[in-house]
């Protein structure tokens, strides 16, 4: 209860049927549960790295309607911010691995740094 920021990037895996009309019922329910548990955290939701319009735009709905602040960074996605062929990704626990098949999808450094940017951007640091 006492948190001051929330940065929140959920959405992504959401990509049709069921889990789209799920997460759309819930999101606006989600937020407000988080804002009554912290009132004075302030929330920064980040979405979507994957170009997902309808949960982006259920997403913007809930964060209007519960005084969140909403950073978009779909338009990062793209071959500047994502990992190339033999990229090596690190693990927190020092070993590591050459990235295939859907890890090649995720931001790489640069774009989680750019997806860093614009949250930093929103918090006007």
């Amino acid at each position: 209860g006492d948190h001051d920021l929330m940065i929140i990037q959920l959405g992504d895996n959401v990509n049709a049927g069921a889990k789209e009309a799920a997460f759309k019922k819930n999101i606006g329910e989600f937020l407000a549960r988080l804002k009554a548990d912290c009132p004075r955290a302030r929330i920064i939701y980040a979405a979507t790295w994957y170009r997902r319009p309808a949960i982006v735009s259920s997403v913007i709905k809930a964060c209007k309607d519960n005084g969140c602040d909403f950073v978009s960074i779909a338009d990062l996605y793209g071959a500047a911010n994502l990992p190339s062929d033999g990229y090596v990704i690190t693990y927190n626990n020092g070993s590591t691995a050459v990235a295939v098949g859907g890890s090649l999808s995720h931001p790489n450094n640069r774009g989680m740094e750019q997806i860093a940017g614009r949250i930093i951007d929103m918090l006007k640091l």
